[in-house]
């Protein structure tokens, strides 16, 4: 309800003016289709916090609006952003950040463009932020111990999904019926940014500071590390600019600030933690965990048992046997049951179904998710699309350096079409230093292995004089051999090649055959020269 000032009469949320008196009301709010708006929560740099419903499921959750500093409400509700905003990547880590299913982390049911802007949809958590319950004098090192623990599980799944919060401090952790909920992931970045989008001092580590280096799970552990100090002391820590810059640079001097009866595992953690040294911080979450004596609840990624195996080896034979009678709903059954225990063939061939939309939606998030899971457990086609979804920003984050390294994971065992794409990425310095003779090198070894691209780039080389001396006779060698084993750009330059006489001689008859021939087998390019 909206209540009027003047004469106390409780009004309609939406309302402008008070239906008893006709005074204007303070901050009406918006009209926001799908969403029946309750209260403001709150704002912050995001936008604003409502509570909501849902009104087509009816159910009650947080709706965040993306309303930055600038951005103006027109008359008819509508949001006018400032310039240099993409909704488009506001939404992506939205969508990503919704695959999050943990009991201590924030769920965020739907993310959509609506009014100009974006909104997200989040679970309502009943519960204190970690300020509030400091202040409310019931924390005791038991207690903070056990928040601890969880937020240590919530963050070894969040790092096990490729992501980071960067963000951590009390105020985006809730305690809710003695658990605590990660909230607040608009900062949120792909594993191995060089970018972070906000800095809090006290939690930041130093490398958030800095641009070019790369922020891992550390970065996170960092603020971990400031978040006990605060619940242990009531105060936030220095910056790690200060303490860069300071005498003292030791986390041994935060460490004697803590109370006497401190337990030593937690002086522990804030003295691993909050360490300046990125080395000497714990690189993962079960590091700090065994601290307490305590295992990651993720599941190892040991092997079947050769029965287990045997089984879902042969419910893969029969979801392969349902693809190939076209049967793509019974496959994509088949395939996710197999995927959820752990078979990577299953899980690849599922997120295949995934990308070109057979027997399921087409899903891009999905398919970074199941590919995922193939590609930890070392599936090479798998790592070579995880590559390739990184490299175009299909269902992740766009991230050349992601994708470098996928794909040197998948050439590492063998994969041809990873060797390529690392070549081609050296020649233009994607992702990597700038070197033609390391991308000639890679290319030359898929192409000596009958790689049809492989082989067309080296044509390519050879014609440009990439890494090499022009040399079209070999050129036109390697364009044979990629259209020997079905390359069609490599038909269409024969067919170039012959007419203009860097074949060897002119002959107009055979540069039309190899138009025609890539014409007639897709080649669109091909039909302007027939």
């Amino acid at each position: 309800m909206n209540i009027c000032p003047v004469c106390g009469t409780p009004n309609d949320p939406h309302a402008v003016n008070c239906i008893s008196c006709g005074a204007q009301l303070e901050s009406p709010l918006p009209r926001i289709e799908k969403y029946d708006l309750h209260r403001i929560l709150g704002s912050g740099g995001f936008g604003i916090t409502h509570l909501a419903t849902d009104l087509n499921t009816g159910r009650k959750g947080v709706l965040k609006e993306f309303f930055p500093s600038g951005s103006t409400r027109k008359r008819d509700g509508s949001v006018e952003l400032p310039q240099g905003y993409d909704l488009d990547e506001v939404l992506q880590e939205a969508r990503v950040l919704a695959r999050f299913k943990h009991e201590s982390i924030n769920m965020c049911y739907t993310a959509e463009r609506l009014n100009g802007t974006a909104y997200l949809f989040l679970e309502f958590v009943e519960g204190k932020d970690l300020t509030s319950v400091y202040h409310s004098g019931i924390l005791t090192p038991g207690l903070i111990k056990s928040i601890l623990l969880d937020l240590l599980h919530a963050l070894d799944y969040v790092h096990s999904q490729g992501f980071l919060h960067l963000d951590l401090k009390p105020e985006n952790i809730l305690l809710s019926d003695g658990r605590p909920v990660l909230i607040d992931f608009g900062s949120a970045v792909l594993h191995g940014s060089q970018s972070s989008r906000i800095v809090t001092h006290g939690y930041s580590a130093p490398e958030q500071y800095s641009k070019g280096l790369t922020l891992g799970s550390h970065t996170d552990f960092y603020a971990l590390g400031g978040v006990v100090f605060y619940l242990l002391t009531g105060r936030v820590p220095p910056s790690s600019v200060v303490r860069m810059g300071g005498e003292d640079q030791d986390s041994e001097e935060l460490v004697r600030q803590l109370p006497q009866d401190t337990p030593e595992e937690l002086r522990q953690v804030v003295r691993r933690c909050m360490d300046l040294s990125i080395p000497k911080r714990p690189a993962t979450a079960p590091e700090l965990l065994s601290i307490f004596g305590v295992q990651s609840k993720l599941k190892p990624a040991s092997r079947p048992s050769s029965e287990v195996q045997s089984k879902e080896d042969e419910g893969f034979r029969l979801a392969l046997k349902a693809e190939e009678q076209q049967e793509f709903k019974e496959a994509a059954r088949r395939y996710e049951m197999g995927a959820r225990k752990g078979h990577l063939g299953s899980a690849y061939r599922l997120g295949l179904l995934h990308h070109y939309g057979k027997g399921v939606a087409q899903d891009f998030y999905e398919e970074f998710h199941w590919m995922g899971e193939a590609a930890h457990g070392g599936h090479p086609q798998a790592q070579f699309q995880m590559g390739w979804l990184c490299y175009y920003g299909c269902g992740t984050f766009r991230s050349i350096k992601q994708s470098v390294a996928w794909f040197s994971k998948a050439a590492d065992q063998g994969h041809l079409e990873a060797l390529t794409w690392l070549g081609k990425l050296h020649w233009m310095g994607r992702g990597v230093p700038k070197d033609e003779d390391q991308g000639f090198r890679l290319i030359k070894q898929a192409a000596l292995k009958e790689h049809a691209e492989a082989e067309f780039q080296m044509g390519m080389a050879y014609l440009s004089g990439v890494s090499v001396s022009r040399h079209p006779s070999r050129a036109l060698y390697w364009f044979e051999r990629a259209a020997d084993h079905g390359h069609l750009e490599a038909l269409y330059q024969m067919g170039k090649m012959y007419r203009s006489g860097e074949a060897g001689v002119t002959d107009l008859i055979r540069s039309r055959e190899f138009f025609l021939r890539a014409f007639v087998a897709g080649f669109a390019d091909a039909e302007k020269e027939l």
